[in-house]
Formats: C-alpha cells, structure tokens, sequence
C-alpha cells in the first residue's frame, strides 16, 4: 500500500499538518476532529514509519486531551498508542516489541486517569512523561491501581519523571533526583514545574525552574511545599526566591559598580 503523504510532504509539512487538526477549535467540531485524527493515524500506521509520519505523531500527541480517546473517539486510543510504539521501537525489525508497547499505552489511553497522565499540561511536560514511559516499560495500569489520586504523583513514577529531568552529570545526582521525586509527587510540585495545576499560567518556565532551584537548594520538602493548596504562595518558597533574588542583585551591583570604576 502507498502512502502519498509520507511520501510527499517533508518532515516539517507533517508537523504543519498534524497542526492543522488542533484541539483549539469552536465547540462542536471536536467529535469530528478527532476522528480524523484516528483516521489519519490509522492510515500512517498502515505502512513503513518515515520522517514525515514521526513529525505528524510527535506534534499530533502534543495537541491532544483526554477528551480525544475517552469521550470523542474511543478508537484513537488504539491507533495513538501504535503510532507512538513505532516512535519508540522504530527499527522494522523491532515490531514485536513496537506492538507489546502499543497494547501498553493502549490501556493508559483507555482510563481517564492514564488518557490525564499523558494528554494533560504543558508541551514539556507531556513530553516527560512519554520519555519516562519510553524508558521504563514496566509502568503500566497495575502500577497505579492503588495509587488515589492523579497518576502522575504516583510515587515511583514522580520519581521516574525526575530522574529524566536531572542531568547525567549533576553532582549527587541520586540524592537529587531523589529530593525531586519526593516533590513531584505532589500536585504542589507539578504546578511548580510543569504549571500542572494551572493556578498561574502567566508564569513561565524561567520562573518555575527558578522556583525549583530554590526549594533544591534550601532543602524546602515536599511536606513543607503542601502547607498551602497553592506552592506560589507558600511562604517558605517566597521568601527563598526572594533571598535568591536579592544575592543576585548584589552581585550585579557590585559589578556595576566595578565596571564604572574602570
């Protein structure tokens, strides 16, 4: 069977395409949306995964919400999780495995708590999660059957999350990603990270990974980050950002100060 998209557009046209099909549309057409969007992946996955067919499921899976496989187009659920078991096993002589990840991803599609997990928040953060799902197979929806509460403050898998957001080479690094992990496994944590919770969108990810470096290094917990529903007001964390910010700005004085002197 051809496939006269792959064939035709480059990698960049497929990303303009899956674009195309974005969630941010007028009430109504969101049932239709989606099921052009199953169609579409079905038809990808019907022949050899190129280029422009990754560009089309990486910025398509970017696009959409849970809605998509739960209530719109229950069927997505199945062509979805094909299409990003390609992604994560694209070498043809890797099907199997690309198959046994579909039936995987599949189930999370499946629940609202797992369709929430991957098709929630930001661009970054859905890409964390996929990436912590790509390397650790064993996360499927038994690992959260016990778990109350959103599954992506499950405790093992905070702690997945953040051992792919701690650098190879940070000193003390299992100690640091383990202090992570402890605060990502609470929704207070997301929100400082990701803007999970959505209490202020007009921070931007300079501020939160600011937020993150000061609870790191004045060895705020996650206890302590849970004394208020929402972390910005959080007075331990304030005041170690604004201490942060006025150490800054000393030295940027002093700097000043030395540069006029020349």
């Amino acid at each position: 069977m051809k496939n006269p998209i792959a064939q035709k557009l480059s990698a960049k046209e497929g990303e303009w395409l899956a674009k195309t099909l974005d969630a941010q549309n007028p009430s109504g057409v969101n049932g239709f949306l989606s099921k052009a969007r199953h169609q579409l992946l079905s038809a990808l996955n019907s022949v050899p995964r190129t280029d422009t067919t990754s560009a089309f499921v990486k910025t398509l899976y970017l696009l959409m919400s849970p809605e998509d496989t739960i209530i719109y187009c229950p069927p997505l659920a199945a062509s979805l999780a094909m299409a990003l078991g390609r992604e994560f096993y694209p070498q043809p002589q890797l099907g199997r495995t690309a198959a046994a990840e579909k039936a995987r991803l599949e189930a999370f599609l499946q629940r609202p708590e797992g369709a929430a997990l991957m098709l929630t928040g930001t661009q970054e953060r859905r890409q964390r999660v996929l990436g912590t799902l790509q390397k650790n197979p064993a996360f499927t929806v038994k690992t959260f059957e016990h778990h109350d509460g959103p599954w992506v403050i499950e405790p093992t898998f905070a702690r997945a999350l953040a051992g792919g957001i701690v650098p190879a080479d940070a000193p003390n690094r299992e100690a640091l990603a383990q202090h992570i992990g402890k605060v990502l496994a609470t929704e207070q944590g997301q929100e400082i990270r990701f803007g999970w919770c959505g209490f202020d969108k007009k921070i931007n990810l300079e501020a939160r990974m600011e937020a993150m470096l000061a609870i790191i290094d004045n060895g705020i917990t996650a206890k302590d980050l849970q004394q208020t529903k929402n972390p910005w007001e959080n007075p331990d964390l304030v005041k170690a950002i604004a201490a942060k910010r006025m150490v800054l700005a000393g030295i940027q004085r002093r700097r000043a100060h030395q540069v006029h002197k020349t």
